[in-house]
């Protein structure tokens, strides 16, 4: 029994020695994860304008039949590092909601040394009545979706490393990204519209209204862009085209679509969108 036991202490032993003297030992295990979760409900009498501005989240948007904005917020950090130093870099998330009658901003930050931005940020829920004036949001790193159909006068998005992704949209989008994709699913656009990608790919599905104008472009990636078959509307296009659909069309609705380095693919729908 004693022999048995002798080599077990031993080896307990080494391991404090190498081991024991720093909590850094947990880095060779699994990632930690650190959350904390808060909600914010805001009454909206007037037509909403909302702002939102953030370096690293994931945003998703619901509509809903209420006179209201309700904010889901969840702070999350993941690391292999000690669980102070991991609730130190959660308490360095900071978010913030603030009304000033039916403008209403929200904003959040991630201070101190980023080390991966996947792994630092927010998941963020909001609730918006199905109709709204304007929606501006700028995000640096994340995702955004919008679950549900919108109808908003003015969408204005301003992104870096963000995919968004818009199941129905009623009015006018101004969407600048940097490395960013997007995708319209079904959509009714307003005139005097514009997509503007430097390296990203761009699918849109979509009606337009006559005597308007419209641009999108990438500099590098994939356009594919999808109207009604019986839309009176004209594609100018500068880029490799591997289809147009519309080609040889002249009427007043004009599109230009410039691709620098990538392709084109303009097609005809026989569903109304």
């Amino acid at each position: 029994m004693k022999r048995t036991i002798f080599p077990l202490v031993l080896s307990l032993l080494f391991c404090l020695l190498f081991y024991g003297c720093s909590q850094e030992v947990i880095a060779v295990g699994p990632k930690t994860e650190l959350t904390a979760s808060s909600e914010k409900i805001l009454n909206v009498s007037q037509a909403l304008n909302l702002s939102v501005n953030c370096d690293y989240a994931n945003i998703e948007f619901y509509s809903w039949d209420k006179k209201n904005i309700k904010f889901e917020i969840t702070k999350f950090v993941r690391g292999l590092r000690t669980n102070q130093k991991l609730k130190n870099e959660l308490d360095n998330i900071k978010t913030g909601v603030v009304q000033d009658g039916a403008n209403i901003s929200f904003t959040s930050v991630c201070s101190g040394n980023i080390k991966s931005p996947s792994d630092t940020g927010i998941n963020l829920i909001v609730y918006l009545p199905k109709k709204i004036d304007a929606l501006y949001y700028k995000l640096d790193t994340g995702s955004v979706k919008f679950h549900d159909d919108i109808a908003c006068k003015q969408l204005k998005a301003n992104v870096s490393a963000v995919n968004t992704e818009i199941k129905g949209f009623k009015g006018a989008i101004n969407f600048t990204g940097d490395a960013a994709n997007l995708r319209i699913e079904n959509g009714r656009i307003a005139g005097n519209s514009s997509v503007k990608i430097n390296m990203g790919n761009l699918y849109v599905t979509a009606s337009y209204s006559e005597g308007s104008s419209y641009t999108f472009e990438t500099e590098m990636g994939v356009i594919e862009l999808t109207a009604p078959e019986a839309s009176q509307i004209s594609f100018e296009t500068q880029g490799s085209v591997d289809i147009n659909e519309f080609a040889g069309a002249s009427y007043p609705t004009v599109i230009k679509v410039v691709n620098s380095m990538g392709r084109i693919t303009i097609r005809k729908s026989f569903l109304s969108t």
